[in-house]
């Protein structure tokens, strides 16, 4: 008969996870940043009812949920659990829709900054918190 595996995750790899999450999340922002600025300067006529703003708030949603995705496949590969990993990306759910609500209507980048700014501690704190 087997026992089960004990969990032998440290007491500060969540922290890590967030590090690398964040990372990750950044340098997918990055490439979306990248990506666009190349299509503007490439001359394709097909984007110009897109607006700057539109595909700013859309590269940083897509680094938000970059990083939250990434966050949980570490979660899930450092706890070997669903449901935690699960319960430790919530907090960062409405940091999502804050940025998507920003790239379907016009909400201005430094309220959207401000608001992450002070939105992003508490959602650290409850995420290290998730046992």
């Amino acid at each position: 008969m087997t026992r089960p595996r004990k969990q032998t995750t440290e007491p500060g790899s969540t922290a890590v996870a967030l590090l690398i999450a964040l990372l990750i999340g950044a340098g997918i922002f990055y490439c979306a940043e990248a990506t666009y600025s190349s299509i503007q300067d490439s001359g394709a006529g097909g984007l110009r009812p897109f607006s700057a703003w539109r595909a700013h708030m859309g590269s940083a949603c897509v680094g938000v949920i970059g990083f939250m995705l990434c966050l949980f496949l570490l979660e899930v590969l450092g706890r070997g659990s669903r449901q935690i990993a699960l319960r430790s990306i919530t907090p960062w759910a409405p940091l999502v829709a804050l940025t998507g609500a920003a790239t379907v209507i016009h909400i201005p980048a430094f309220v959207v900054v401000i608001m992450a700014l002070v939105y992003c501690p508490w959602a650290c704190i409850r995420t290290c918190a998730v046992r």
